[in-house]
């Protein structure tokens, strides 16, 4: 797909990390935790307005507590302990999708450097990064919080191609994204291969799309 293909860039929710299962996962536990201040609010209730507010990751978590706390009239835990306690253990139920490890290893096998590029907060995104053991396979890791940009953002891409060392036309990005990951990518002159998914719409304009990552791999 690349000519000389010398960097991969990914995207992490929802392309490399199964951001709902972590999310389920945590916050069935973090229910569990507080289920006597919650004055008989339903776990599957509970879990899935936070998912419903969250949109995907949109929108940021002091909001979507502060929503949580006022539709269910809980009044005996404050919005900042349940905020607190998501980023003191949220990273524990970090999950890959089937097939991202076998990848990536064989991606640095073949000399390939990868980067790693999300928005968010660091504090939540680098817990989740390394408790699903990705450090140990990306040479860059931008985070939109320290970096003070975020895609789509042309200059978060560059930006991580030069501390990779490699031009647009020898990188590729992968992401689930149309607008963040697919849209930013192009617009820095990177090739774009998109993670097929229902989530944001469809995505005409990358230049190829896989579901599994045996697909992905064949691809690069």
């Amino acid at each position: 797909m690349v000519r000389m293909l010398k960097a991969a860039l990914f995207d992490l929710d929802y392309t490399l990390l199964d951001r709902n299962r972590l999310l389920i996962g945590f916050l069935h536990a973090q229910h569990q935790r507080f289920e006597p201040l919650f004055q008989g609010v339903d776990v599957k209730a509970y879990s899935q307005r936070f998912l419903d507010l969250d949109a995907y990751g949109m929108v940021w978590k002091d909001k979507v507590y502060q929503a949580i706390i006022s539709e269910f009239k809980i009044r005996d835990i404050t919005w900042e302990t349940l905020l607190e306690d998501y980023r003191r253990y949220g990273h524990r139920f970090a999950v890959l999708y089937d097939g991202v490890l076998p990848l990536l290893t064989s991606l640095k096998a073949a000399g390939i450097t990868l980067g790693l590029i999300t928005n968010g907060c660091y504090d939540v995104q680098f817990s989740n990064i390394e408790a699903a053991g990705l450090t140990p396979f990306f040479s860059s890791i931008l985070i939109s919080e320290t970096e003070g940009l975020k895609k789509p953002d042309v200059r978060i891409f560059h930006r991580a191609l030069f501390q990779l060392g490699a031009e647009p036309r020898h990188a590729v990005m992968v992401g689930d994204h149309p607008i963040s990951d697919i849209k930013g990518a192009k617009n820095a002159g990177i090739k774009t291969i998109w993670k097929r998914n229902t989530l944001w719409g469809p995505c005409n304009h990358a230049d190829a799309e896989f579901e599994g990552f045996e697909a992905l791999a064949a691809l690069l």
